[in-house]
């Protein structure tokens, strides 16, 4: 499976094994089982076969710089030192728009708790999600305040 016009999925924690992009994208939350089985379907009914993230996207499913940060970002994160903060990785991934980052930061501040842990309280992201990302990034510590 390939995501549009990217190499097919190497790679996901660890940098070792590798897993075709639905079950990233399912392990993350961001996909259901039934809708990975729509798309290989729609991918067998159709000849060339589309790619399974142009499917994503044309359902609306996912945005497309969702899939590409989850498939081509995300594994080579722990990789890198660190650049961006949490609340940065989830806009770029398009997760989270800058309105929401500024809102979890500055409740953050009143109540102390986590970036991710008031993401996913408000309902933004889910927890599921927030667990995919953090083992990737650098310094998932520092990371997680963010």
């Amino acid at each position: 499976l390939e995501l549009l016009d990217r190499k097919p999925l190497k790679a996901i924690s660890p940098p070792t094994k590798s897993l075709p992009i639905g079950q990233v994208l399912q392990h993350a939350g961001l996909l259901s089982p039934e809708q990975i089985q729509q798309v290989l379907e729609e991918q067998q009914r159709q000849s060339p076969p589309p790619r399974f993230g142009e499917i994503l996207v044309r359902q609306g499913w996912l945005d497309r710089d969702t899939i590409e940060f989850f498939v081509d970002r995300l594994p080579k994160l722990s990789l890198d030192a660190p650049t961006q903060k949490l609340g940065e990785y989830l806009q770029v991934a398009k997760l989270l728009s800058r309105e929401q980052v500024d809102e979890i930061l500055a409740e953050q501040q009143q109540t102390r708790l986590k970036f991710g842990e008031v993401a996913v309280r408000k309902g933004w992201l889910k927890q599921q999600t927030l667990d995919s990302i953090l083992p990737h990034l650098p310094h998932p510590k520092s990371a997680m305040q963010v």
